[in-house]
């Protein structure tokens, strides 16, 4: 996977990205540096850190987005399922998302079960807005939508998930 400098600049997000990246490019002296020059998100990955790496996803398709989220909210899956043993329905949410990303689930299937996985967050959110159990599912209803806050739910839930996460994206770059 590759980005530019000049997708980066398209999302605030990135901001903090582009400085660390301009500061690494001029360090490794590389002397034909542009704006839409590709940057290979190993690189990222090794200059800014796996946070600032998931931000960076927001330049690269839905699809891939996605992919990565949905692994990223699966790994904190259990955290839910152990509290709620009888409660498949954020377990069918990301099997929605697998589904999805092989091409076998259209885009209004995808927004119902969305819908479904929102409204459990919400729940969850009233009786308790910080317990490990909403952060699961919050990552869960985030992997629908954004990759950074899926990973960054994901990590408040379990001890050292920014570890696993990037495990996860390290599969895909």
């Amino acid at each position: 996977m590759q980005t530019s400098i000049k997708q980066l600049m398209k999302y605030p997000s990135c901001c903090d990205n582009v400085t660390k990246l301009r500061t690494a490019l001029s360090y490794e002296k590389l002397t034909q540096y542009k704006e839409n020059r590709l940057i290979d998100f190993n690189f990222i990955l090794s200059t800014c850190g796996v946070k600032d790496t998931f931000r960076a996803l927001c330049t690269q398709s839905r699809k891939i987005i996605r992919a990565i989220s949905v692994d990223v909210a699966s790994s904190v899956l259990f955290v839910y399922e152990k509290l709620n043993p009888e409660d498949y329905r954020l377990r069918e949410g990301i099997n929605g998302l697998y589904r999805f990303c092989d091409g076998k689930l259209s885009e209004d299937d995808l927004d119902i079960l969305k819908d479904e996985v929102y409204a459990i967050v919400e729940c969850l959110s009233i009786r308790d807005s910080n317990s490990i159990e909403t952060h699961s599912a919050s990552s869960i209803a985030y992997a629908f939508t954004n990759s950074f806050w899926c990973a960054e739910s994901a990590s408040n839930a379990v001890y050292d998930q920014w570890g696993r996460n990037k495990k996860i994206l390290m599969k895909y770059i």
